[in-house]
């Protein structure tokens, strides 16, 4: 799944439920990251910082919100450490 893809479905979900701040955060992280790579579309930016805000939103509780969430929350765990990595720090590709 490509990051264009996760941003759209985070769109998505901030749509299905206004007055929720996770999917929200999640698409801030995103925006973020777009920016940042967007200015340096050459060099290789270090992901930690990244990848340990995603952690922490990955690690929030979604049991009681819609199934919508929980799935979306489960994609990015398991893209967590591939695509979206290389497409958010490793060159030209968004």
């Amino acid at each position: 799944m490509c990051l264009a893809h996760l941003f759209r479905e985070c769109q998505y979900l901030n749509e299905l439920d206004r007055g929720l701040e996770w999917s929200k955060s999640v698409e801030s992280l995103f925006q973020e990251a777009i920016h940042v790579r967007n200015q340096k579309p050459t060099e290789s930016i270090n992901p930690q910082t990244w990848l340990d805000r995603l952690d922490k939103l990955i690690d929030e509780n979604l049991s009681k919100l819609n199934e919508k969430f929980y799935t979306f929350k489960n994609g990015l765990l398991k893209c967590r450490d591939c695509r979206m990595e290389d497409e958010m720090f490793h060159g030209d590709t968004v």
